[in-house]
C-alpha cells in the first residue's frame, strides 16, 4: 500500500493546485455533479475491459475550494455512478469514513481482496473544476490508468470561488517601482555578488547594463558591450533573453536573441567579465536533472518571436556547457517559456504556446495539461513557487500571477497594465521577490517604454 500511495502521488501531484483559506461551497452545484458523473462513466468505461474487478477508491484529496460536505457529496455521486455497473463482473466497495479538512479518511482494512485501488484529486483551473484519476492494479503491481477531466463551473459556482483567487490583492503582490527606460530593453535581472550588494543587469540589443542601488535609484556600475556573430536576422519584434547562474564560486551570465543563431556567454573573474563562448540556442536556466548539471533553453526560429518545439540541454564538461552533445526533448512552438526548479532541481516546463493557451510540462517532458482561457505572450516563473503571465487584450493589458508551488496553477493575483507587457522577468527589489514587467504605454503620439517591478511585500 505504501508503494501504491508513493507513486499515484508523484503522478498526481502534477495536476495539483494547492488550496487556501476556507472552504466555501456548501453543495454540489450543475458543474461539480457533471464532473462526479463523467469521472464515473470513464472509469466504468476503463474497467469494463479489464474482465472481473473488486475495485474501492482509497483516496481523495479536495484542493479545488469546496466545503467538506461538499467534497462528501462528490465522491457520493462518483460511486454512485460506478455501482451503476449492471455488468456483474464489476464491483465497488465503499471504503470512505469521513471527509474532513478536505480529505476522504478511508478504513483500509478490508482493502486486501481489491484487484484495483482508485485515487482522486479535485482540483480548480479558474472557471473550471478538474479531476485527476488515478488507477492502480495490484494483480500487475502498477498504475494502469491515468485520466484529467474538467467540467465547466456554473456563474453561480464561479462567483463563490471567485473570493478566494485573490488573497493578496490588498496585501502581496503589488506594484514598486516604475521608471522610463531606453527603447528595446529586452529583459532584466538581478543577483546579489560576493559583497551582498545587488546588481541589477538590463540587457538591450547592443550591451548590457549593469547597475547598483544608490539610495533610492540605480546607478550605472559596469557595461558590456555585445558583438552578435552573423547571420543577423530582420526581425520585426526584437526579443532577448538574460540567465543568471552560479556554479561553484563562478557566476555565469548568457543573452541571446531572435535576431542571431547563437547566444553569448560570458564569466565574472577576478571582478571583470570575460567571454566564454557561444551556443546554438538561448540559455533559459541552469539545471540539474538526474544528478548532471546542464544549461537549459530553446532556439528562436529564424528571425521569429517563437520558440522552436523543441527544448535543448547542454550538459556542463569541466567549467563550461558542451554544446557538441546537446540533450532535445520535445515541447511546443510558444511565445515564451521557463522552467520551475528548487536548488537547481527541475520541477515542471511552464509555456505560452502560438495559440496563447498556457501549458505544463512535467519534470519527465511530459505534457500534462493545457488550459482552456488565453494569456498574453510574456511568461517567467520565480523559482518554484511563482508563475508569472501577461494577458490576452488588444485593449488593456494584465498581469496574472499564479501559485505554482503544489505543481499546478493556482491564481493568486492580477491587475490591470496601463500598456502592454513586452517581457517579464524573474527578480527581486531591495530583497522583495517578485517579477520585473517591461510595458509600452501608449503616449499621444509614440509608445513610452516602462519598466516596472512587482513584488510581495510581506516574504
Amino acid at each position: 500500500m505504501k508503494k501504491l500511495f508513493t507513486v499515484a502521488l508523484l503522478v498526481l501531484g502534477i495536476l495539483t493546485l494547492r488550496a487556501v483559506a476556507q472552504p466555501v461551497l456548501a453543495q454540489p452545484e450543475p458543474g461539480i455533479s457533471e464532473l462526479a458523473q463523467t469521472g464515473a462513466r470513464h472509469i466504468l468505461d476503463f474497467f469494463r475491459s479489464q474482465g472481473r474487478i473488486h475495485a474501492a477508491v482509497v483516496d481523495l484529496v479536495d484542493l479545488s475550494g469546496l466545503s467538506d460536505l461538499s467534497g462528501q457529496k462528490f465522491y457520493q455521486l462518483l460511486v454512485a455512478g460506478l455501482e451503476s455497473d449492471t455488468s456483474g463482473h464489476i464491483r465497488f466497495s465503499d471504503l470512505m469514513i469521513a471527509f474532513a479538512a478536505n480529505r476522504g479518511e478511508f478504513n483500509l482494512n478490508p482493502a486486501r481482496p481489491l484487484s484495483h485501488l482508485i485515487q482522486l484529486k479535485l482540483i480548480r483551473n479558474r472557471d473550471r473544476i478538474g479531476l485527476g484519476i488515478v488507477i492502480f492494479s495490484r494483480t500487475l503491481n502498477r498504475i494502469v490508468y491515468i485520466k484529467y477531466l474538467e467540467s465547466p463551473l456554473s456563474a453561480g459556482e464561479q462567483t463563490i470561488l471567485q473570493s478566494r483567487d485573490l488573497p493578496f490583492s490588498g496585501l502581496g503582490f503589488t506594484r514598486l517601482i516604475e521608471m522610463e527606460v531606453r527603447e528595446n530593453l529586452l529583459a532584466v535581472r538581478n543577483i546579489r555578488d560576493d559583497s551582498g550588494e545587488e546588481r541589477y543587469f538590463f540587457y538591450y540589443p547592443d550591451e548590457l547594463l549593469i547597475y547598483k542601488i544608490n539610495q533610492e535609484r540605480l546607478e550605472k556600475f559596469f557595461s558590456i558591450k555585445l558583438n552578435w556573430q552573423r547571420p543577423l536576422y530582420p526581425v520585426l519584434d526584437i526579443e532577448g533573453k538574460l540567465a543568471l547562474f552560479t556554479r561553484g564560486q563562478t557566476l555565469w551570465l548568457s543573452v541571446g536573441g531572435n535576431f542571431s543563431p547563437r547566444s553569448q556567454l560570458f564569466q565574472l573573474k577576478g571582478g571583470q567579465w570575460e567571454a566564454a563562448g557561444t551556443v546554438d540556442f538561448v540559455p533559459l536556466r541552469r539545471l540539474v536533472i538526474n544528478h548532471v548539471e546542464y544549461l537549459a533553453g530553446a532556439r528562436f526560429e529564424a528571425g521569429k518571436n517563437v520558440f522552436s518545439d523543441r527544448l535543448v540541454l547542454a550538459p556542463f564538461r569541466e567549467d563550461r556547457p558542451d554544446p557538441a552533445n546537446v540533450l532535445e526533448k520535445q515541447g511546443a512552438p510558444s511565445f515564451d517559456l521557463d522552467f520551475s526548479s528548487a536548488d537547481g532541481q527541475l520541477n515542471a516546463i511552464h509555456a505560452v504556446d502560438t495559440t496563447y493557451h498556457c501549458r505544463l510540462l512535467s519534470a519527465a517532458f511530459e505534457e500534462t495539461f493545457a488550459e482552456t482561457v488565453k494569456y498574453g505572450a510574456s511568461l517567467a516563473v520565480a523559482g518554484d513557487r511563482w508563475l508569472a503571465v501577461s494577458d490576452y487584450s488588444e485593449t488593456t493589458d494584465r498581469l496574472h500571477i499564479f501559485d505554482i508551488s503544489g505543481g499546478g496553477r493556482l491564481p493568486v493575483y492580477q491587475a490591470p497594465l496601463e500598456g502592454e507587457a513586452t517581457f517579464i522577468c524573474e527578480g527581486s527589489w531591495k530583497g522583495t521577490p517578485g517579477f520585473w514587467v517591461g510595458v509600452r504605454k501608449k503616449e499621444e503620439s509614440y509608445w513610452r517604454p516602462l519598466l516596472q517591478f512587482w513584488g510581495k511585500k510581506d516574504e
